[in-house]
């Protein structure tokens, strides 16, 4: 045989070898289930391998795992639920769900698989409220998903979601955007104002006491800054708040001159403002103040704000916030002296 004969023979036997090798090699998945729900068990199955009767049985484990892992998540859902039965069990598994979900990614893809818009309201709801609860990529996605169904209810609850999401990503605000521009509903457009960022670190403090409306319409998240949040498109957003500030519902006329007025002192913006002192409906009437004081300077407006003072034909409440608002102003002597004469007759009506 020749030399190159049997070199090739050689490294042909090499190659044999190194392939069976190869094949022979130990890969392995793990299976950890939940310290919090199952305890810790952590399997390793050997892939391309003979398995073992010992690991085989160790398999087995895993899959008993799995299952109990199922079964204990199913039970603590039922216990959290069960709001009428046992109302203070119901609430410490919603807490036990609620801390599971924030520290395990298969926690909140088992309650994700929960959702269903014809299940009954109670798990619907808590199913939302858990997974608004909680910033990750995985229930971002899920909004995401829900506020682009033509279904007007699974629209809401993905709304209901993403406005709890504190950062709000580039994604995010295009989607807010988009909403704002394209959504007819009412009870949506309210959700979907309240999901806009702020548009600077300062915190809105409505005058006086805020009512009831306007403390639940622009809700805690939509005042806090999120300046790890990328800029949003304020031009489109202003322009939609404007037209939004037309609507014919109450909250969504409310809610845009409370985001406008954070968002823009032009004088376009102003003559909105000044439109609203005369709404026909008292609470946006009361917005209207806080939005003329807030990011109005004009003499138009400092005199809108005094005419309401005077008017004995509108309530107290009303006047005495637009009292207050001349606070933001410069004030000459006489139109002080006036709102000085009307302090008793104010403090006496709230």
């Amino acid at each position: 045989m020749k030399k190159s004969e049997i070199a090739g023979l050689f490294l042909l036997t090499v190659y044999i070898v190194g392939v069976g090798s190869f094949f022979n090699r130990n890969a392995s998945t793990e299976i950890t289930v939940s310290p919090e729900l199952g305890g810790v068990s952590t399997i390793s199955a050997r892939i391309g391998a003979t398995i073992s009767p010992d690991e085989q049985a160790q398999v087995s484990i895993g899959d008993d795992a799995n299952a109990k892992l199922a079964q204990e998540f199913s039970a603590l859902w039922l216990r959290a639920i069960a709001t009428e039965q046992n109302p203070a069990d119901a609430s410490d598994a919603q807490d036990l769900l609620r801390k599971h979900a924030a520290n395990d990614p298969s926690i909140v893809s088992k309650i994700i698989a929960r959702y269903s818009p014809n299940q009954d309201p109670q798990s619907r709801a808590l199913v939302i409220e858990i997974l608004a609860s909680i910033e990750s990529n995985a229930v971002r996605s899920f909004a995401t998903q829900l506020v682009a169904s033509e279904s007007v209810e699974e629209r809401q609850d993905g709304w209901l979601i993403l406005k709890q999401l504190r950062r709000k990503t580039a994604e995010d605000q295009q989607t807010i955007v988009h909403a704002l521009e394209t959504e007819t509903s009412p009870d949506l457009l309210v959700h979907i104002i309240d999901a806009l960022p702020t548009a600077s670190g300062k915190e809105v403090v409505p005058l006086l006491e805020p009512q009831e409306a306007a403390q639940q319409s622009f809700s805690a998240n939509a005042k806090q800054a999120l300046d790890t949040s990328p800029l949003i498109n304020q031009d489109a957003v202003i322009k939609s708040l404007r037209v939004l500030s037309q609507n014919e519902d109450v909250r969504v006329r409310q809610n845009s001159l409370l985001q406008l007025a954070q968002r823009d002192e032009s004088s376009s913006s102003e003559l909105i403002f000044l439109r609203a002192l005369n709404d026909k409906n008292q609470e946006v009437r009361q917005t209207a103040i806080f939005a003329v004081a807030r990011a109005s300077q004009s003499d138009a407006a400092k005199q809108a704000l005094m005419q309401i003072s005077l008017n004995v034909n509108e309530s107290t409440h009303i006047r005495a916030s637009a009292a207050q608002g001349l606070s933001s102003f410069r004030l000459s002597s006489t139109e002080a002296a006036a709102l000085a004469q009307l302090q008793p007759e104010l403090l006496r009506g709230r």
